[in-house]
């Protein structure tokens, strides 16, 4: 095999390893039915379930509820480029349930100088967040994904925004579970 051959044949190794790497941690199809064959999305509203350790910065509720509200805008806001946003589960229509289990803050939160009364305001931190999805027509599972985003504080990104990180998150999320739903 000439040196030409190889270097083609390593190639297209390459090529074909990072066109089949999956985009979440998770995914799993469950279902028979092609998510593709979907002409209709209902997102459905976004739970949230933080799976906290002791260890981690608080998160209040309210906070978490419009995070969960924003993902859901940003999911629906990229489904509706290329779907019929539905206005209720049935037949024939996708149903993306999300739920939100981690929510990591860039900036100080309001329940952190709770927690903290002496923290500096221009405290940064490796934001992130986590959730899990099933998509289902009329209750049957089709498939069910999940992800954990953390940032760097070494990705040469300002950290300006609150909520930087995990809105960074929702929208490469929204944009992944497009394209996952149209590929499977």
């Amino acid at each position: 095999m000439t040196m030409r051959s190889r270097l083609a044949v390593a190639a297209f190794a390459i090529l074909a390893i990072t066109t089949t790497a999956s985009a979440f941690d998770r995914e799993s199809l469950t279902g028979e039915k092609a998510l593709s064959s979907f002409s209709s999305v209902y997102i459905a509203p976004v739970a949230v379930s933080l799976e906290q350790d002791r260890d981690d910065r608080p998160v209040r509720d309210k906070d978490a509820a419009e995070r969960a509200d924003l993902f859901r805008e940003a999911l629906i806001d990229r489904f509706e480029k290329r779907f019929d946003i539905a206005d209720a589960p049935g037949d024939d229509v996708l149903t993306v349930e999300a739920t939100l289990t981690r929510l990591e803050a860039t900036r100080p939160t309001l329940a952190d100088y709770s927690k903290q009364p002496g923290l500096a305001f221009e405290s940064v931190y490796a934001g992130g967040a986590a959730f899990t999805a099933t998509l289902s027509e009329n209750g049957a599972p089709l498939a069910e994904i999940s992800d954990r985003y953390t940032s760097s504080l070494g990705d040469h990104s300002p950290k300006i925004a609150t909520w930087q990180d995990v809105d960074r998150a929702f929208s490469n999320w929204a944009r992944q579970l497009v394209d996952f739903v149209e590929e499977n």
